[in-house]
């Protein structure tokens, strides 16, 4: 007897299978959903492995569960890849000779600026940072008249300067930068 082929996963951002997710991409979301699908109609179900290990066997590690579909509950983290491991099962007891996988890489942090200063220039103030994550789309800059105080939005900028000429002279600003990486994560200020 012929076993079952191996499953072909598709990942979705969400149940409504309405985004769907790019095989060993990042992404942001914390609940993607899966569904796994075999031509076979002798199909009996599907072991099913989620987790951080690229060669996990679902048989072993995994769980064995008859719907081809599995919402997966994620941790945040920076870069972090989780894989779903399947093989296909069918009535007569055969298992697929693959495992089927999909990674995804969950990213809901973006790495903070650091080496923030400033230097003071005729008509404004130069601030500057060293960026931090590779997947930068830009910085917010922030000021207040306090260092502990409350930071009102500047500006934002896509490299390592910034130049605020609204100063004036004799006034006294704390800066921070907040690194947003392509995902829409904002790191902490810093």
């Amino acid at each position: 007897i012929t076993p079952p082929t191996n499953p072909n996963i598709a990942g979705y951002t969400d149940s409504t299978q309405t985004t769907a997710l790019v095989d060993g991409e990042r992404g942001n979301t914390l609940t993607p959903y899966f569904v796994s699908t075999v031509n076979d109609s002798d199909l009996q179900g599907y072991y099913v492995y989620f987790g951080t290990d690229a060669s996990a066997d679902p048989e072993v590690s995994g769980a064995f569960q008859t719907s081809g579909t599995y919402q997966a509950t994620v941790s945040g983290g920076d870069d972090v890849s989780y894989y779903l491991r399947a093989k296909a099962k069918d009535n007569a007891g055969n298992i697929s000779t693959g495992t089927a996988q999909f990674e995804y890489r969950v990213d809901t942090v973006a790495s903070p600026a650091t080496n923030v200063g400033n230097t003071n220039q005729f008509g404004g103030t130069s601030i500057f940072w060293t960026n931090n994550d590779p997947n930068l789309s830009h910085n917010i800059i922030a000021r207040s008249t306090s260092h502990f105080g409350f930071y009102n939005h500047v500006n934002t900028a896509s490299g390592t300067t910034y130049v605020d000429n609204t100063p004036q002279p004799g006034e006294t600003w704390y800066y921070v930068v907040a690194a947003v990486d392509d995902l829409g994560n904002i790191a902490t200020y810093s």
